[in-house]
């Protein structure tokens, strides 16, 4: 390459300075750009640390309020119990005594009760091959006129038989 004067210089060398002097200033904003960044990067991340701090200490107070809450819902859980049993009678009322009863047709010669007509229903049922089990509702009419008593069956099997 031809060197080309000019006021005495090449222009090689203009560039080299120009270069260096270029230089300069860009390691200068590097050193300045590095001690912002050492200075600020600690006060960052301390900014960064107080929210997080204060979120873990709202959260505390929010658990120990939650904490409380349950507690006293304990306690007035505990406390209805014990009223609602304070209600209760003591004493269980006693069942009332189971009446015996019985009813006797007597007619001329006849003297039949209701106890055997619906044992006589009973054995009529179980000669025609069905379960007493299967008894649900017996009805049995006495007509003494004709010496007979008629039935009827869960409500849908009739029948008589002779007194």
């Amino acid at each position: 390459m031809s060197e080309i004067k000019k006021n005495g210089s090449s222009a090689d060398t203009d560039i080299k300075k120009t270069t260096t002097n270029a230089v300069k200033p860009v390691e200068a904003v590097k050193k300045a750009a590095a001690s912002v960044k050492a200075s600020v990067a600690p006060k960052a991340a301390e900014e960064i640390k107080k929210p997080a701090a204060e979120v873990k200490k709202a959260a505390a107070e929010v658990k120990s309020e939650v904490k409380k809450a349950a507690a006293a819902t304990k306690a007035t859980a505990a406390a209805a119990k014990k009223r609602t049993a304070a209600r209760k009678p003591a004493v269980k009322k006693a069942a009332a005594p189971k009446m015996n009863s019985a009813v006797y047709i007597q007619f001329n010669d006849l003297n039949i009760s209701s106890e055997g007509l619906v044992t006589r229903v009973k054995e009529i049922w179980a000669e025609r091959g069905n379960k007493e089990a299967d008894l649900k509702d017996v009805k049995v009419y006495v007509n003494v006129a004709e010496s007979k008593a008629y039935y009827v069956v869960n409500e849908d099997i009739f029948g008589e038989f002779d007194l």
